[in-house]
C-alpha cells in the first residue's frame, strides 16, 4: 500500500503504457495501491500537489506516462481521485486549493506540453477531454452561486486566457457544460477565447 506522496506519484505514472486497443494497467484488476476514497484527504493532498507540481514531471516520466497517469487519475472510470476536489466532508478551504491547482496544471504542463507533436496522444487527449471526464458539475447558479463553482469559473478564467489551442477547446467544451447554471460569467469566458 502506498502511504506517502512519493510513493503515490510512483504508483500513479511508473507504469508501462498501454499500447493501441490495449487496456491501461489500471483496468488490470487486482488490488489498488490507494483507495482515494477512503483516504480522501490525502487524495486531496497528493493530487493538489502534482497539480501545482505538474511541470515537473517531465523530469521523471515520458510524456506518454504522463497522459497514461493523469487519464487515471482524472477520469472516473479509472479511479475516484477527483471526487476528493468536490468532497463534502472536506474543509472547503482546502478542496479550494485543489481546485485552483488545475490552473498550474494547465500552465504548467498542458500549455507548454500538449500537442500530438511534442505531448503525444494520451496527454493531448486528457488535456482535451479534461471537463468532459472529469466528474464536475455546477452546483448553484448565477443568481446562487456556490463557493465550489466560483472557484472552478475562477480556473476556467485563469486558462482561457492560455495560448495553446488544445487548452482552449478544452476551456470552451466546459464552458459548453456550465453556460446552464451560469450563463453570462460562461459568456464572459468564452469572449477572452474568441473575442
Amino acid at each position: 500500500m502506498v502511504s506517502d506522496y512519493a510513493g503515490w506519484r510512483r504508483w500513479v505514472f511508473d507504469h508501462p503504457v498501454a499500447g493501441e486497443g490495449e487496456r491501461a494497467w489500471y483496468f488490470a484488476g487486482g488490488e489498488m495501491a490507494f483507495d482515494p476514497e477512503a483516504d480522501a484527504e490525502n487524495a486531496l493532498l497528493w493530487v493538489t500537489r502534482l497539480f501545482d507540481e505538474a511541470n515537473l514531471l517531465p523530469d521523471d516520466f515520458s510524456m506518454a506516462q504522463i497522459g497514461q497517469g493523469l487519464w487515471f487519475l482524472i477520469d472516473p472510470s479509472g479511479s475516484s481521485h477527483m471526487f476528493a476536489l468536490t468532497n463534502p466532508a472536506i474543509p472547503f478551504a482546502r478542496r479550494a486549493k485543489g481546485i485552483a491547482s488545475i490552473a498550474a496544471l494547465y500552465q504548467g504542463l498542458f500549455d507548454p506540453k500538449c500537442s500530438r507533436a511534442t505531448g503525444g496522444r494520451k496527454l493531448h487527449g486528457i488535456c482535451a477531454a479534461f471537463w468532459s471526464v472529469a466528474p464536475f458539475a455546477p452546483m448553484g447558479r448565477e443568481a446562487a452561486p456556490t463557493e465550489q463553482d466560483q472557484a472552478f469559473l475562477a480556473v476556467l478564467e485563469k486558462i482561457a486566457v492560455l495560448e495553446n489551442p488544445v487548452c482552449r477547446k478544452s476551456v470552451l467544451e466546459a464552458l459548453d457544460f456550465w453556460k446552464g447554471a451560469y450563463p453570462e460569467r460562461t459568456q464572459a469566458i468564452r469572449a477572452r477565447i474568441t473575442g
